[in-house]
């Protein structure tokens, strides 16, 4: 990133100052950079008026004045970006009593000095042995300590910073799990995927009724949901032998939810015919292709996204109908398909006076006297997982690109040369 500023005003010495900048890279941090190089260079007790066409870098400018100029170490953190930059320019212009006034020129707009100053930054943009300017942070007299990540100084909210932090290893370690070796070799929104299965609900309300959903939801991604296979893992003597209680043919196990011969006729119903999609609309199990059942799962192919975007639909709105598609989908499977078999077990299960104190008490014996050791027989190569490196959050921190946006493209490399 490149940044710098103009001496405009003619009673003083004409300077231009040019830069370069390294990591957290954003619109606002090279104009905050350039409003700090400016005032560095400021006479004591001058009256600075810089002219920028940064709005944020105002806005933040007029948080700080509001606290006569001396705020609280908390909201400085609090900032959400390029916190250590801002209180250097907070120190600069109390110790040297400036009287700074930023003033918005809209860009692009024809002024002949912010054109001047966009043409030479430029220059230096595309200037590979330009200078690279380095904060010195030991020497600011309200904060003492700055948070690191791999030697490189953290500008941005570290409440922010180690949560986005803790999301993409969670992230990476759900990436890498043996059952998830198909999504790895296919083409998934990870971020549409994420955003449906945390649903619409505001982020800073919490209820009983959008947990157990999402509960649901993730038992569905996770393909844990009750069948009698997956409780057979808990209770072996009480369920062995047990079939499907809806066909009562043959065992049932996730993937026999969708193909069971009783369900056919709902899984078959016309669907709209988007021949580009390939097998999105496809019932059947496939570990190597998408098909309608890993959608049903919550995962969505980046080939729907990327339809939808074809239809000069926007990113907000692509994700609002891959979210009703979703729900209304998501909700049809558990009113035709799955509550209907749940209460078919529960019939069952009372004519053979399985209470849960018998399910307790089989648990417990199992687990007194269990031998069974289960273990992941599933041996994948080496170059199915990537490295749990953070690599994402890498990329977020020197290219500016987006967290779960560097995962989309994980598919279309190739594992054996992935590391880093």
């Amino acid at each position: 990133m490149s940044f710098g500023f103009a001496q405009a005003c003619d009673l003083s010495p004409k300077v231009l100052f040019t830069s370069t900048c390294q990591h957290w890279p954003s619109s606002y941090r090279p104009e905050s950079l350039a409003i700090l190089t400016a005032i560095i260079v400021s006479p004591i007790n001058a009256d600075v008026k810089i002219y920028t066409d940064s709005q944020s870098a105002i806005d933040t400018w007029l948080q700080f004045r509001s606290t006569n100029f001396d705020p609280h170490l908390r909201s400085i953190f609090k900032l959400r970006s390029n916190h250590i930059v801002w209180n250097q320019i907070n120190e600069i212009v109390t110790s040297l009593n400036l009287k700074l006034q930023l003033i918005y020129v809209k860009a692009h707009s024809g002024d002949p000095w912010n054109e001047f100053i966009d043409s030479k930054c430029s220059e230096v943009h595309n200037n590979n042995n330009s200078s690279i300017i380095t904060l010195l942070t030991d020497n600011m007299k309200n904060i003492h300590y700055i948070l690191n990540w791999n030697n490189i100084e953290v500008e941005q909210s570290p409440r922010k910073f180690i949560s986005q932090t803790s999301k993409v290893r969670g992230f990476e370690e759900f990436f890498n799990l043996a059952r998830n070796v198909k999504y790895r070799r296919t083409n998934i929104d990870w971020k549409s995927t994420f955003e449906v299965l945390s649903g619409d609900d505001p982020s800073n309300i919490t209820t009983f009724k959008s947990s157990r959903k999402k509960a649901e939801k993730l038992k569905f991604l996770m393909e844990e949901l009750p069948t009698i296979e997956q409780i057979k893992k808990s209770f072996p003597d009480i369920y062995d032998n047990w079939l499907c209680p809806v066909c009562s043919d043959v065992i049932e196990d996730f993937n026999h939810i969708w193909s069971c011969i009783c369900h056919s006729d709902f899984c078959h119903v016309s669907l709209i015919d988007i021949n580009s999609l390939d097998n999105f609309w496809d019932f059947s199990i496939d570990n190597n292709c998408l098909t309608f059942i890993d959608f049903i799962k919550g995962f969505i192919p980046i080939t729907l996204s990327n339809y939808l975007k074809l239809l000069i639909f926007n990113d907000k709105v692509v994700r609002t109908i891959i979210g009703d598609l979703h729900d209304f989908t998501y909700n049809e499977v558990m009113n035709n398909i799955w509550k209907p078999r749940c209460e078919l077990q529960v019939v069952f299960e009372k004519n053979l006076s399985i209470t849960k104190k018998k399910k307790l008490d089989s648990r417990l014996n199992f687990s007194t006297n269990s031998s069974f050791n289960f273990i992941n027989n599933v041996n994948f190569s080496s170059v199915d997982y990537i490295e749990n490196s953070l690599e994402s959050l890498r990329n977020n921190i020197y290219f500016g690109k987006d967290i779960l946006g560097f995962m989309l493209h994980v598919n279309y490399v190739s594992f054996i040369n992935f590391y880093y």
